[in-house]
């Protein structure tokens, strides 16, 4: 074990994983499980207009609400108050946020007189209408280079007005592909929109609203300024800090692991910067998965402003499958890319002793598989211990 523990430590050293400078009211009728924590983060931030309240937040999302939705978006980039314009152009609708989304020109009508406010919205018109609502709040004339090299397989069926923003929300971790690297711009039949193809629902309308408010809001000095653009979670030296905390989140390996591998893990660290005063917070609990570490992440881990943080859940993930699995670790990142503080992190994949060709293998496996798209995209770095834990387990039998 001892040996396992400092293989850890070296990897984190030798990967440069060195010390960092480092809606009240509003409810909904029903929700999906996966999407709980991301609506919580857009009633914290107002992000959810009236008109959702106390709806079914799994049916497609209309024309007027992702409006509605994109005007809170503006507002809260932006740190204003939008507009209702002296006169209204459309004869179908008086709605006054669907008439500030168009004087701030997030959003045009379907022809001269008519917007349309009850039509299914398409996910090329979410990309558009988020991206200028991101180009308004900054006030920008272009937006920032992006590389569209590698196309969606549907490239073709993109609207010529929405490719630049597709790909703009892609790059950015904002809209993501439905699978097989499609895109899915847009609906064409009634069928389509039954089975949710090309459109998208209330709850994922608010959780990109969430992702974009996350990613691209500044403080209320700096609102006018370009954000900087980046997901990649970094880590540099300040020298000037006396403590460097370390917190570890995941199953019942963290959580017994105080007196033995995270101890190990803390004298390490004190001997290799023997000038600073290593804090640790075990947040570990026994059975649990990442569901409800994301829940709990922020006042158990963030509150206490770590500088690293170990994340733990492959082991009990096993049995989520692969999308709720990268939500939630995904979930965690986020918050931690959105704290005034963001801590380097470190995921930890550390499984049952087992032989490769057994089924609880092949249920770890895919976990970690999940878990390494998701340290992938943020450039994360991870360890795998299972050929160390195999080997020392085979020793003792």
């Amino acid at each position: 074990m001892k040996k396992i523990l400092s293989l850890m430590v070296v990897t984190i050293l030798l990967l440069n994983m060195c010390l960092p400078c480092l809606a009240e009211g509003i409810s909904w009728s029903k929700a999906s499980d996966w999407a709980l924590l991301e609506l919580e983060k857009a009633k914290t931030n107002d992000l959810i207009p009236e008109s959702l309240n106390n709806q079914d937040l799994t049916k497609n999302v209309s024309r007027e609400e992702f409006a509605e939705i994109a005007v809170k978006v503006y507002e809260a980039l932006s740190y204003k108050k939008a507009e209702v314009p002296a006169t209204n152009p459309f004869k179908d609708t008086e709605n006054p946020e669907i008439l500030k989304a168009y004087n701030l020109g997030i959003t045009n009508g379907t022809t001269e007189n008519t917007f349309e406010p009850d039509e299914i919205l398409t996910r090329e018109q979410a990309a558009t209408m988020l991206t200028r609502t991101y180009m308004k709040s900054f006030k920008l004339e272009k937006l920032p280079e992006i590389n569209i090299e590698n196309k969606f397989a549907d490239h073709n069926k993109i609207s010529g007005w929405a490719v630049e923003s597709v790909y703009f929300m892609a790059s950015n971790g904002i809209i993501a592909g439905i699978g097989n690297n499609k895109f899915a711009p847009t609906y064409e039949t009634e069928k389509d929109i039954s089975e949710s193809y090309g459109t998208a629902t209330r709850e994922q309308a608010l959780l990109i609203a969430v992702r974009v408010v996350e990613k691209f809001r500044t403080t209320s000095e700096d609102a006018e300024k370009p954000p900087v653009v980046t997901d990649k979670i970094e880590n540099v030296i300040d020298e000037s800090k006396e403590n460097y905390t370390i917190a570890f989140i995941g199953g019942s390996l963290t959580e017994g692991g105080s007196y033995t591998w995270i101890n190990t893990v803390k004298e390490m660290f004190q001997e290799k910067y023997p000038d600073k005063n290593i804090v640790i917070y075990n947040a570990g609990c026994g059975g649990t998965t990442s569901v409800l570490g994301a829940v709990r992440y922020g006042e158990d881990v963030l509150k206490f402003d770590p500088d690293l943080v170990f994340i733990e859940f492959a082991a009990n993930d096993y049995y989520l499958d692969e999308n709720t699995a990268n939500i939630y670790m995904e979930a965690m990142v986020r918050q931690s890319l959105s704290h005034k503080k963001i801590p380097a992190i470190l995921f930890l994949y550390a499984p049952r002793p087992v032989k490769e060709d057994s089924d609880m293998y092949g249920y770890w496996k895919r976990s970690v598989d999940a878990k390494e798209k998701v340290a992938k995209r943020y450039e994360i770095k991870s360890i795998n211990i299972y050929d160390y834990m195999l080997r020392d387990y085979k020793k003792m039998l």
